[in-house]
């Protein structure tokens, strides 16, 4: 049916989309894949930070024993930010590279300043409902349902199997408790997170299915884009028309200062113009086939110019020579015979 988007987008429907800001991505992906790294950094840190963090404190402790001055507190300040620094930076830098190369991987590098220009119509309560039950909307909310519900339970099934372990943390010492939560909550935080990534790669997929559906075009749509890339023909028809007019005006005001023309008795003519003085050879200024040919004809006759009846040379002359040049050396000994013939008509003369 006319109207339906069936047709594939276009280069040029991508890159407009493109700088609007419409891209195929998934939050969920770059949300996932950051929760992992930040799970994983976690894990082969965490020894060096509590150990570096219970420096820090023993640090602030052994000083605690005396009050600071300011020149002594200055530099133990600064010392101690150094330090924190150092232990979280390796968390911080790598949640945040993997962040922009989740997002660069699904989009490539990118800026909208439209995509991030505000929009009154977000702020209408109106819209914001029908958003919220539109199709997208309720498909949204089933999404979310879903991840807390499969999250919620591979989380469940990891409590569940170790809940016998998790009882006799109660008899064990501060210590020895902490470090078995630690291990059972690192590896609740990792499953769920690998079962959050596979539900992140569903709605990755989901999302390019929808971004490819939303760029989709109509069949007119697509005619309409070629015509403004290709040009509309009626027109690129008119302006060649228009040249066409204007060369053979061009043309034919050469044909008075020709010096012969030479014809086809009905379908070629060629006009030559040939200074002995000034030229190397004939040039030809003129040339056309049926009513050009007849034009030519009659502008020469307004003007004097001979016309000269010599089918084939004619018709080599049209075929073989651009407008405006020197006519071949091939052509030197047909074209001499017949200007030596038009000069003795002027002799006679």
């Amino acid at each position: 049916m006319a109207g339906e988007r069936t047709e594939a987008a276009t280069p040029r429907r991508r890159r407009e989309a493109r700088q609007e800001g419409q891209v195929g991505k998934s939050l969920d992906l770059t949300v996932a894949l950051t929760l992992l790294a930040t799970l994983l950094i976690v894990q082969q840190t965490g020894g060096a930070f509590l150990n570096g963090t219970a420096a820090i404190f023993r640090e602030a402790m052994a000083t605690s024993t005396r009050p600071l001055t300011l020149p002594e507190l200055q530099p133990f300040a600064w010392r101690v930010a150094l330090q924190s620094l150092v232990l979280v930076a390796p968390l911080l830098l790598g949640s945040v590279a993997v962040s922009l190369a989740a997002g660069l991987g699904q989009v490539g590098l990118l800026f909208s300043l439209k995509a991030v220009s505000p929009q009154l119509s977000r702020l209408n309560p109106l819209l914001g409902l029908q958003r919220l039950f539109s199709a997208r909307g309720l498909v949204e909310l089933g999404k979310a349902l879903t991840k807390v519900l499969i999250v919620g339970l591979v989380g469940a099934s990891v409590l569940a199997e170790h809940a016998t372990t998790i009882i006799t943390t109660l008899a064990l010492p501060p210590l020895a408790a902490s470090t078995v939560i630690a291990s059972i909550g690192g590896e609740l935080a990792l499953k769920s997170g690998l079962a959050y990534l596979i539900l992140a790669a569903f709605d990755y997929a989901y999302q390019r299915f929808e971004y490819e559906k939303s760029l989709r075009m109509t069949r007119e749509e697509v005619k309409q884009e070629v015509k403004q890339q290709e040009g509309n023909p009626e027109i690129k028809s008119r302006i060649k028309r228009i040249q066409r007019q204007i060369a053979s005006g061009r043309m034919m005001a050469k044909v008075p200062k020709a010096t012969v023309v030479i014809t086809n008795p009905t379908h070629y003519a060629a006009a030559l113009a040939y200074d002995a003085v000034n030229d190397r050879a004939p040039r030809l200024v003129a040339k056309g086939v049926d009513l050009i040919a007849l034009q030519i004809k009659r502008v020469a006759a307004e003007h004097g110019v001979p016309c000269v009846e010599n089918v084939a040379l004619a018709r080599l002359l049209y075929t073989t020579v651009e407008l405006d040049a020197e006519i071949p050396s091939e052509l030197y000994q047909a074209v001499a015979e017949v200007l030596a013939y038009i000069y003795r008509l002027r002799g006679q003369r």
